[in-house]
């Protein structure tokens, strides 16, 4: 009896390629048969140059600055993209500035690498601020260099600009934001909550705040992921997908300030600049939080588009084009990446499914907003979410499906649905198995 023995398998390697898919059918699938051929995929090629495109925009990179150029109708952002980093005297749940602070910015860029390819064009750029390792450092101008790695990406037939930007960092109690620049003149922002798009006024502080605030009435707004700005039939719309936090910065034109991050090692402070009195935290006490400084490798994705308007139909297009990517799962006799079923007898029940299906088709503004299984009944909800301004009536195709609240209990079928509402479908395992 030897018992058992490790033996060492070829590893997995993962293949990231860009393809031109078939059209999905809405809430459905298709198949897709991959052969194995014996002509090499074209790859992506290094190219001597400094611009990347598609059909929709160029991306140029001229003396170290950014511009954006709309190819649709001749839109030009000059220095689209800059690099603003400053001190963060506040705590965990404020910012505040240190006083006698100049923030430090780098809109300069250098080419590292330009790569086309049939369906995707990337350039990978890089910036150094420089910038000191504490708040103590500061005062005494004590700098070293930040590096900051940025990677723009075209995709072919996606009227977006895809925006990455990986560091490693080594600083202590700041906050690094990514302006944008833009063409637009504005005196509010717009952005998304979970199920709604709200638009706030931009307006600095008054000068006497402290006679009627107890914290400055900073316009620093918060969005679930939308950022938008507009004016005159022209718009500028960010999908921030993950970070949280912006701000409205008038210089001629307006610029959209994106929080990457910012980091403290304090969960409460006392008397800060823009909250003079009491610490914020437990029992208004200052707490040590070393880990919030982030002293780690860092990665932040973003996307940027330019449209004629920025109504809540097409701010939710766009973000369901980069937050909900189709799933996918592979039938192949190699093995099952990362869930190996080798070590155990399965016995698999054989289906026949149609090469392509789709459940049902909404009429715009409708989206879908989750499809959960049902916990009271043998059955699955489908939530439609209105994302337009307007009541739409019911589509005919539920107009038979019962209709639930989130308790799942049933309610009086309702003939249309309101602006940014929900309604609840109960499909039974008999419904959820015929095409409406």
């Amino acid at each position: 009896m030897q018992g058992e023995k490790e033996v060492e398998l070829p590893p997995y390697y993962r293949w990231q390629i860009a393809i031109d898919a078939p059209a999905l059918p809405p809430l459905g699938y298709t198949h897709i048969q991959v052969q194995e051929s014996s002509r090499t995929a074209p790859a992506m090629r290094n190219c001597a140059e400094s611009a990347i495109e598609n059909n929709d925009y160029r991306l140029v990179l001229h003396a170290g600055s950014l511009s954006l150029h709309d190819k649709r109708n001749g839109r030009v952002i000059s220095d689209l993209l800059t690099f603003e980093d400053c001190a963060d005297a506040g705590d965990s749940y404020d910012f505040s500035p240190l006083e006698g602070d100049v923030p430090q910015r780098c809109h300069t860029f250098t080419l590292i690498a330009c790569e086309k390819g049939p369906h995707i064009e990337r350039m990978t750029l890089s910036a150094t601020l420089m910038l000191p390792p504490s708040l103590a450092a500061r005062a005494a101008q004590d700098i070293q260099p930040y590096p900051v790695r940025l990677v723009c990406e075209l995709r072919q037939h996606d009227a977006q600009l895809f925006i990455d930007v990986s560091l490693e960092n080594t600083v202590c109690d700041h906050r690094l934001r990514l302006l944008i620049n833009s063409d637009i003149r504005t005196t509010e922002s717009i952005a998304s909550q979970p199920f709604a798009v709200i638009r706030r006024p931009v307006a600095d502080a008054p000068a006497d705040w402290r006679q009627h605030y107890r914290e400055k009435p900073i316009d620093i707004e918060t969005s679930e992921g939308i950022i938008a700005i507009e004016e005159n039939n022209r718009s500028l719309i960010i999908n921030s997908l993950g970070m949280k936090e912006f701000q409205i910065c008038q210089n001629g034109t307006a610029q959209i300030a994106l929080t990457l991050f910012k980091s403290t090692g304090v969960l409460g402070r006392d008397d800060l600049d823009w909250r003079p009195g009491r610490a914020s935290g437990i029992n208004n006490t200052v707490v040590n939080t070393p880990d919030a400084q982030l002293l780690k490798p860092l990665h932040f994705s973003l996307t940027l588009a330019l449209a004629d308007r920025a109504d809540p139909m097409t701010l939710r297009h766009l973000e369901t084009r980069v937050t909900r990517q189709p799933f996918t799962w592979q039938n192949q006799t190699l093995n099952t990446l990362d869930n190996r079923l080798e070590r155990f007898t399965l016995n698999f029940v054989s289906r026949s499914l149609p090469e392509t299906f789709s459940l049902l088709t909404l009429p715009e503004p409708l989206m879908l907003s989750a499809i959960p299984h049902a916990h009271t009944v043998d059955g699955t909800i489908i939530r439609i979410f209105n994302a337009g301004e307007h009541p739409v009536p019911l589509p005919p195709s539920l107009r038979n499906i019962p209709q639930i609240n989130y308790l799942e209990e049933p309610v009086a079928d309702c003939a249309t649905i309101l602006p940014c509402s929900t309604c609840d479908f109960l499909f039974t395992h008999q419904e959820r198995n015929e095409k409406v």
